[in-house]
């Protein structure tokens, strides 16, 4: 074996004793896939935050200039994707019903013990001030990763428990704190 080699993984290189942690999940690519989903439920799902261009070429020296404002320029608080789903047949009340989401990265977990090596992303003092004002308001908001919107959406109906695999189901309590 040459020498350098000896700790190669196909993912690259790792330390001999490192824990083997769950690839981390960002946050952008949590909210995607919940918008794909309420897409697929027939939802009209609209997103707050905007992608910022890493910015734009010099129009007379043609040179790279980088942008350095890379802020969404919207009031704090406000929750990332706002949806609109059908009811479905036999639900009381209006034909839609409006969901607010705040899209937060999951906790990350060690594949062997599975215990947490990095928490789950938080609400915000702004963000938990918007959704006691939804609260109040009677408008449904979630905060929380993918498995918190898919959590919602079998309490309320829109998606049958059993067309979510298993590791998405809602766990009981006393597993959540057991570390499963």
């Amino acid at each position: 074996m040459r020498k350098g080699f000896r700790n190669w993984t196909p993912r690259g290189r790792t330390r001999r004793n490192s824990p083997r942690r769950a690839p981390v999940q960002h946050e952008t690519v949590e909210q995607t896939h919940g918008i794909r989903l309420l897409q697929a439920l027939g939802g009209r799902v609209f997103v707050s935050g905007t992608k910022r261009s890493r910015g734009q070429y010099c129009p007379s020296c043609h040179a790279f200039v980088p942008n350095t404002d890379h802020g969404t320029h919207q009031t704090p608080g406000i929750p990332d994707v706002e949806a609109f789903l059908p009811r479905r047949n036999g639900q009381p009340g209006t034909p839609w019903v409006l969901l607010k989401w705040e899209a937060k990265r999951p906790a990350v977990r060690d594949l062997v013990t599975r215990a947490i090596v990095t928490p789950a992303g938080r609400l915000t003092a702004e963000q938990k001030e918007y959704k006691t004002l939804c609260d109040l308001a009677e408008v449904y908001h979630v905060g929380g990763d993918i498995d918190a919107l898919i959590a919602w959406l079998i309490e309320h109906e829109f998606v049958r428990s059993d067309s979510v695999p298993h590791y998405r189901l809602p766990q009981p309590a006393e597993a959540q704190r057991e570390g499963r």
